[in-house]
């Protein structure tokens, strides 16, 4: 009886051993390991090579117009707090345009924008009560990328307008 007992604890521990091979070689079949490469064909060498070049540029140039499109809305965003601050100063009984001015190109310039540009308009600073004080900004946005590449001289003007009731 007791040999008969060896015999099936030899079996199972064969059987195991068995299994943890087979597991391992198929492991070792799936993971890439040196032990046993997989073959691949002809027709998929390189591939990865051929995707990156394809998939690279788009990447570049979508991160590219992401970067300009936030340096427009950027400086479409400080002309707006310009405009909106000249107008709102404009509509104080007291103000002149001068003081509307200096308030409006102190906002610009804190913004990071070129006087030289910029092309203020202001009107209704002498409004009576009810009137309309008016401040309107146009500024010219030239891509910095693309004029690198000399790809393109052509600009686009972002204009802005912000109106107040006066007081």
């Amino acid at each position: 009886m007791d040999r008969f007992r060896g015999a099936a604890e030899n079996t199972d521990r064969h059987h195991r051993n068995e299994v943890l091979k087979m597991a391992t070689s198929m492991q070792t079949q799936f993971s890439g390991s040196e032990s046993t490469p997989i073959r691949r064909s002809r027709h998929t060498r390189g591939q990865a090579t051929v995707e990156m070049a394809l998939a690279v540029p788009i990447f570049f140039l979508i991160l590219v117009g992401m970067v300009e499109y936030g340096r427009a809305l950027m400086m479409r965003h400080t002309m707006t707090d310009a405009a909106r601050e000249g107008a709102r100063l404009a509509a104080l009984m007291n103000a002149d345009a001068t003081d509307v001015e200096s308030t409006v190109s102190d906002l610009l310039l804190s913004g990071g924008l070129t006087l030289s540009q910029a092309n203020v308009t202001i009107t209704g600073t002498n409004a009576s009560t009810g009137g309309n004080a008016s401040v309107a900004i146009t500024y010219p946005y030239q891509s910095i990328v693309l004029g690198l590449i000399h790809f393109s001289s052509d600009t686009v003007t972002l204009s802005v307008q912000s109106t107040v009731v006066h007081e």
